[in-house]
């Protein structure tokens, strides 16, 4: 059996092993056990293959957060784009300590009015219980929206979506997020894909955390654009 062949018959009872597993387990518990694996160990992308060290030297991103994000889809894209050179900083309502969903301790060192879409290379928010909040102020929605016209990269993963839910970004656009909110998506206006990663022009949107590899890098090759 040559190379080739092995491969397919190892990818081919990889994708069974796993299918039989989500199904007698269930795809819900199967995501909650990861994302402990990943807040207990971290998620490292491998990066061994890819010489772009410095890609992103120069480009400053902004993290929108509040009370229970969702831990890793903070620290898992940040620690990626920082090794890529990007200089990143912490965005909220208010400046100080916030906590995620899992325990972590975030810093938010910059207010939202302190804050100009044009100041910065992209934007990133993370999902968890803090998208429902952050959309119910007028200065998130007001500064998305910058963001959007200046057609800078904004990154929304899991309940992040739902900021460009009410800052009315998604009307007529295909679109992914966390399963629960596909309901919400389609009644925006979107058509909902059940991919790992879905990128519509400066948009980029991911499922869950373990959808952060294809996310961190496509927020990266958008960025460099």
């Amino acid at each position: 059996m040559n190379r080739r062949s092995k491969f397919i018959l190892t990818t081919t009872i990889s994708a069974a092993v796993v299918g039989a597993v989500v199904a007698a387990v269930g795809p819900d518990q199967i995501l909650n056990k990861g994302i402990k694996m990943l807040v207990r160990g971290g998620f490292l992308l491998d990066t061994k293959n890819e010489d772009t060290e410095n890609m992103l030297r120069n480009c400053h991103i902004a993290v929108l957060l509040a009370d229970g994000v969702e831990d890793t889809e903070v620290t898992e894209p940040v620690r990626y784009l920082e090794s890529k050179g990007a200089e990143v900083v912490y965005i909220g309502r208010e400046i100080g300590e916030v906590t995620g969903k899992r325990g972590s301790k975030l810093e938010t060192t910059h207010l939202l009015d302190q804050v100009e879409a044009v100041h910065y290379d992209g934007l990133l928010i993370p999902g968890g219980y803090a998208p429902d909040k952050l959309r119910q102020s007028e200065e998130v929605l007001n500064l998305v929206r910058d963001f959007y016209k200046l057609r800078r990269p904004i990154a929304a993963i899991c309940h992040g979506p739902q900021v460009l839910i009410s800052a009315g970004l998604l009307e007529g656009k295909t679109a992914t997020g966390y399963g629960a909110i596909r309901e919400e998506l389609e009644e925006a206006g979107a058509t909902y894909k059940d991919v790992a990663v879905v990128q519509e022009r400066n948009l980029i949107m991911s499922r869950h955390p373990m959808d952060i590899p294809a996310f961190s890098r496509t927020f990266a090759s958008a960025l460099q654009k």
